[in-house]
């Protein structure tokens, strides 16, 4: 079964997050690889 990992441009998780990164982000997700942090102090 193929896989596929997308990639984005950081701006997407810009703080404030627009609302429909807040519910793609609240209903569920998993960090792979985050090299530069944007994940890291992310609070929802």
């Amino acid at each position: 079964m193929p896989s596929v990992i997308p990639v984005w441009k950081p701006s997407w998780i810009q703080i404030p997050l627009d609302e429909g990164t807040r519910k793609v982000l609240t209903d569920g997700y998993r960090v792979l690889l985050d090299k530069k942090g944007y994940f890291r102090n992310l609070t929802i």
